[in-house]
């Protein structure tokens, strides 16, 4: 069936429903937590909130007060998230477990698309939506299931590659420059995935074909100027050798770049049933006399990804795009030739309805029923950031000292701290940012009295959220019900 051909009111239920299993399946983490759940999507949403407080990015980290590290990269995203909330006006903490779920959806919605203009069969297109719910999520390299720059660029990547369908078929040139203004996006909400999707395009002439006929090049210059201007913006840093050892820096990612950097064998979080389809439907791609009408991007996507996933395992250090984000990548690309091998054994053998269905069951049945166990080991933080309690004691000390405060909280809850209550902290774990008196603040709770006034003394820090009762004779308790809070005398 083409894309534009009306869908049987049963295909439109079956899709419908699909989708509302989308969210659930993505939200089901958030069932008893109705907070952000990765330290990455506090402090994503931390300097988004400080940019709707201030009206603009200004580049400070909200938690120490400090300069960030480097040039926010993904201001697209922090603009949305921030525009989002000011708009509706929805409390940012206590919604924003909602936005990974309502993302599953429209990544769904646009790999339907782009699978019912390449294979043009529905039963495949919801097949592979069902293959792309049951790929890998965990704290250690993310995935659907959190909301991050990543999970914000999968639909625009799906729906890139739908057009570039529509591109190949004779589309109008709309279909080019919308492919433009999405390349153009995804450089603002997330680099790594703009550049995955600018690679396979150097295969695809008719992109540029259409995009630099002679009539449209008034149109093109201006965008160009605006991407060097902002390249430079980004870029320079005072002369070729600093801005080179920036530029490196940002697309060399050398071991420790991930904190905790785990390899994973590919095939086993894909699913070795899944893995074995994509090599049938790549060797069914390459040695099919058709190979020409196929888009060579779809193919370059797979292998381009596959190869900078592959790359950190043999050399430790990743280039272009973040190892654990290489993964995700190295996942999506392989779902079109996964459901190209499994439709091209389903016409080999000539299965007959019945048969059919009982295949495609059991296939579904097969992309859930073998966990990696080393993807499992990572599905969950030991310790979750918050709880009711410490959210309700950060509320307590907003409403009572009110913001700009400096707070000395247990490490692992750092990264809420500046979401909740508007105040900063003594140390940041790593994820987006990072800093302060991360060992000191790390150890606190097991020092004496006296070691634990130094270090309050030395990071300047106003209050004490403590899980538990401190009797040390400088701080003076203010609050408890779960956790205890105290000033500093």
């Amino acid at each position: 069936m083409e894309v534009g051909e009306k869908l049987t009111r049963i295909q439109y239920i079956f899709l419908v429903i699909l989708l509302v299993f989308s969210f659930v399946y993505t939200f089901r983490r958030h069932l008893d937590y109705p907070f952000p759940y990765h330290h990455d999507e506090w402090q994503h949403l931390g300097i988004s909130m400080q940019m709707m407080d201030g009206g603009y990015n200004n580049q400070i980290n909200p938690w120490l007060g400090v300069p960030m590290d480097h040039f926010d990269l993904e201001i697209g995203f922090h603009s949305f998230l921030a525009g989002l909330f000011l708009l509706t006006g929805y409390d940012p903490v206590l919604n924003y477990q909602y936005l990974a779920g309502a993302f599953a959806v429209f990544s769904s919605l646009a790999l339907f698309l782009f699978m019912q203009k390449f294979l043009k069969k529905f039963m495949l297109s919801v097949l592979a939506i069902i293959l792309y719910m049951s790929l890998t999520t965990n704290v250690n390299i993310l995935g659907k299931e959190f909301f991050v720059p990543l999970t914000m660029a999968f639909p625009f990547i799906f729906y890139a590659m739908f057009l570039l369908l529509k591109i190949r078929s004779g589309s109008n040139v709309s279909s080019s420059y919308q492919l433009f203004i999405i390349l153009i996006f995804l450089f603002m909400i997330h680099v790594p995935s703009a550049i995955i999707l600018i690679v396979p395009l150097m295969f695809e002439p008719l992109v540029y074909k259409n995009i630099l006929s002679r009539d449209k090049m008034v149109f093109l210059f201006p965008l160009v100027f605006l991407g060097i201007v902002v390249s430079y913006h980004f870029l320079w840093k005072g002369s070729l050798i600093d801005s080179f050892e920036y530029l490196k820096q940002l697309v060399v990612f050398e071991k420790g770049w991930g904190k905790l950097e785990i390899d994973y064998f590919l095939p086993y979080l894909y699913g070795i049933i899944n893995a074995a389809l994509f090599i049938v439907g790549a060797v069914f791609l390459l040695m099919n006399e058709r190979w020409s009408d196929y888009p060579k991007s779809i193919f370059s996507f797979a292998f381009i990804s596959l190869f900078l996933a592959s790359f950190h395992g043999l050399t430790g250090y990743a280039i272009l795009i973040p190892y654990s984000r290489a993964v995700h990548y190295a996942l999506i690309s392989m779902i079109p030739m996964t459901m190209l091998g499994f439709d091209y054994l389903l016409q080999r053998f000539s299965l007959k309805r019945n048969a059919l269905v009982i295949v495609s069951i059991i296939y579904v049945a097969s992309m859930f029923a073998f966990p990696y166990q080393l993807d499992k080991r990572y599905e969950e933080y030991s310790e979750k950031v918050i709880d009711l309690k410490s959210y309700a004691a950060l509320k307590w000390i907003e409403s009572e000292y009110g913001r700009g405060n400096k707070l000395l909280t247990p490490y692992f809850m750092t990264s809420a701290v500046y979401p909740i209550s508007s105040s900063g902290v003594i140390s940041l774990i790593p994820a987006q940012l990072e800093g302060g008196f991360i060992d000191e603040n790390f150890r606190f709770f097991s020092y004496s009295c006296k070691e634990k006034e130094d270090i309050i003394r030395q990071a300047k820090a106003s209050l004490v959220l403590s899980p538990g009762k401190l009797t040390c004779s400088f701080l003076q308790e203010v609050y408890e019900d779960g956790y205890f809070v105290y000033t500093v005398i």
